[in-house]
């Protein structure tokens, strides 16, 4: 199986449940594996771990619906 639509990283860098550099850590270690068009990464600013949950909604819903019009 092979995930031809990529990943997708959203984290609010003022989040106080899960530090911003865990995802940011992620991201670098796909790049740094040379999975840069396989991996995207989306820092919300000034959202936490709470008001980030719609924003990050309505982007993955819209990441979605683009990628079934792909189809």
């Amino acid at each position: 199986f092979q995930n031809i639509y990529g990943l997708h990283f959203y984290h609010g860098n003022a989040d106080d449940n899960v530090p911003v550099t865990e995802s940011q850590n992620i991201y670098h270690d796909f790049i740094q594996l040379n999975q840069s068009d396989k991996v995207e990464y989306f820092e919300l600013d000034g959202l936490n771990h709470d008001t980030g949950v719609v924003p990050w909604g309505v982007k993955t819903l819209i990441w979605f619906n683009e990628l079934e019009n792909k189809n």
